[in-house]
């Protein structure tokens, strides 16, 4: 029988010639062997380096009665039972490992001896102890059978499940980085509002540890914290970045993504975009981004048509009240329609950027129809000419009585000259100088 690599023992009688010319085991590899002092009558050895062995035959293993997979504990004992068949030599070493994608290589677990009998024949029964450091998860476990001669041999199984001491494998953080956000670059900083839950496992390290980083995007962000939920964000140019969310709980990891979706700051804004006539609008004027100016409202030329054809011309001036210059203007829209007001912003060699905003105006005779107009005026006039048709018409000298009237979705008008006392009024209502009656139309 062959008991190692090249090492034949003789078991009947003969001369040497005879042995050379019957050798038959390994007449596949060669018949170049070496001799050491070795009679044919002494039942020796003989050897060759050219010989080359099987490896063991290495059954699967089983544990406690049951097939390989199985959950467990930490520190659980398993019951080992593994046995090999065709084994080189006296002995055959065993050897359990596990793997794990958060483990560099194969961690030895266990290893235990065990006789090989004549027909290379050998079992092990011994407990293995799950290691306290093994990662709360599944398992790839290997089995290696090391015989005394030839080469190793290895079994890889299905994998068992390691648990905590609940009984609860670890799992990986569950994260939300929250919702995709849209901004214009004149508001660039975002609050971001992650949210990430765990079980607390594994007990060693027991925390989370969360980290913001930028995926894509066209310029690089500044985050406030990068390890906190709602960290502060500031992008510093338009476009799309995507930003991650990452919880590492020391063993296990997971991800989650959202999208900031920074817009250039708007040129042209207004205060408000519809009303009731007559309507005042405040407009602001933006930074064009082709321009190098390092003081655009100082250097730039911004022009303002509000589009009202109306033909009013301011008193002093005589000029149009239809321009404006400057980065900021307002303009009071008295007739209902719809305007297009038109900014026009020029630099020395020329314009540079023309925008547009639509102001839409409303027919208060139409909004404020019916009894929803009311028209208040004094005792001594007693006069409601110009009342709109079908409206409310009061006739007092009580301021009171005007602050009863105002109500919400109503339009009170006040007649021309008339006068009203503050009797009617507490010492908290009355105040020096002008007062508001009514809430002004947006």
């Amino acid at each position: 029988p062959i008991y190692g690599n090249g090492i034949i023992e003789l078991t009947e009688e003969c001369d040497n010639d005879t042995f050379l010319n019957n050798i038959t085991s390994c007449e596949a590899y060669s018949k170049k062997f070496s001799f050491g002092n070795v009679g044919c009558s002494d039942r020796g050895r003989i050897t060759t380096d050219n010989c080359v062995l099987a490896p063991c035959t290495l059954l699967p293993p089983t544990f406690d009665n049951n097939h390989w997979i199985e959950t467990l504990t930490e520190s659980q004992e398993i019951k080992l039972f593994v046995q090999g068949s065709e084994c080189h030599g006296e002995k055959v070493t065993f050897n359990v490992y596990y793997a794990h994608d958060s483990v560099e290589g194969k961690i030895l677990i266990d290893t235990v001896e065990a006789s090989s009998n004549a027909d290379g024949f050998a079992i092990a029964v011994w407990n293995v102890v799950v290691p306290t450091d093994a990662p709360k998860d599944t398992l790839r476990y290997y089995l290696e059978a090391v015989p005394e001669y030839g080469d190793s041999t290895w079994i890889e199984g299905s994998g068992w499940i390691v648990e905590n001491e609940s009984g609860q494998p670890n799992q990986a953080p569950v994260v939300d980085a929250g919702l995709d956000q849209t901004i214009t670059l004149s508001n660039n900083t975002v609050t971001l509002k992650g949210v990430v839950s765990d079980d607390g496992l594994p007990e060693n390290p027991g925390v989370v540890v969360t980290t913001w980083s930028l995926i894509s995007g066209p310029e690089s962000v500044s985050f406030s914290d990068v390890n906190a939920f709602n960290s502060n964000v500031t992008f510093s140019a338009p476009g799309i970045y995507i930003l991650n969310l990452n919880a590492d709980d020391g063993d296990l990891q997971s991800n989650d993504e959202l999208s900031v979706t920074v817009e250039s700051a708007p040129l042209l804004t207004a205060s408000r975009m519809t009303g009731v006539a007559p309507l005042g609008v405040n407009f602001t004027a933006g930074v064009p981004a082709s321009t190098p100016e390092s003081r655009p409202f100082h250097d730039l030329d911004y022009v303002w048509d509000f589009g009202d054809q109306s033909g009013n011309v301011w008193a002093v001036s005589g000029k149009s009240k239809d321009t404006a210059q400057g980065p900021v203007a307002a303009h009071i829209f008295e007739t209902p329609g719809v305007y297009t007001v038109t900014l026009t912003t020029s630099d020395q060699s020329g314009p540079i950027s023309v925008e547009t905003v639509q102001i839409t105006i409303q027919d208060p005779n139409l909004v404020y129809s019916g009894t929803n107009t009311i028209c208040i005026c004094d005792a001594m006039s007693n006069d409601f000419t110009g009342c709109p048709s079908g409206a409310q018409q009061i006739t007092t000298d009580d301021v009171s009585d005007i602050k009863s009237a105002v109500a919400s979705n109503r339009r009170i008008l006040l007649q021309r000259g008339s006068s009203w006392s503050s009797d009617g009024l507490d010492s908290s209502e009355t105040r020096i100088g002008y007062s508001i009656v009514g809430p002004v139309t947006s």
